[in-house]
Formats: C-alpha cells, sequence, structure tokens
C-alpha cells in the first residue's frame, strides 16, 4: 500500500505542476512554431516534466509552492524540448517554426 500512496502522491505532485506551467509554456511555444508543433513540443515537455518531477526546483514534496522558481526550469526545458523538435524537423525539412 505504501507504493500505491507513493504514486499517488507523486501525480498529484504533477497535475499541480502540470496546472501551474501548462499555460505558459503552451503561450512561450506558440510564439516559436506553429501551432500543431507547439500542441506536440508541449507534450513531449510535459512527458519531460513527469520524469523529471524530483529535479523541479520550487516543488518540493507537497503541492506546488512556488511558481516562480519552476517556471524558469520549466521554460528551459521546454526551449530543450523545442531545439530537439527543430533538429528532427531539419532531419525531414518542412520547416514549421516561425523564426
Amino acid at each position: 500500500m505504501l507504493e500505491q500512496e507513493r504514486a499517488q502522491a507523486r501525480e498529484a505532485r504533477f497535475d499541480a505542476l502540470a496546472r501551474a506551467v501548462a499555460t505558459p509554456l503552451h503561450r512561450y511555444l506558440l510564439r516559436r512554431a506553429d501551432a500543431d508543433a507547439a500542441d506536440d513540443i508541449l507534450a513531449e515537455t510535459m512527458r519531460v516534466l513527469w520524469r523529471r518531477l524530483e529535479d523541479v526546483p520550487g516543488l518540493g514534496r507537497g503541492p506546488v509552492t512556488d511558481p516562480d522558481t519552476m517556471l524558469p526550469w520549466c521554460y528551459g526545458l521546454a526551449r530543450g524540448c523545442l531545439s530537439n523538435a527543430r533538429r528532427a524537423d531539419g532531419r525531414v525539412g518542412s520547416g514549421w517554426w516561425s523564426g
């Protein structure tokens, strides 16, 4: 039962994080890519956030305590996902990004 409680606590922390950062990250990505690509890159960013949940500054063990501390780190993560998508797109050659 302890493992299940830990998994539920992790999911609750991720949900709180997602509520705090998803909209600003989506706006950030929309300024740099078309809407479809921004949606895909946001999904990838959220997957990476799930994997690196313990690394997110300001998140702590409980509910989201400091969105101002978390958001810059999350922007950096989104920027990395955007760069990866651009590199992958460069190999394919469709040029969806705006800028």
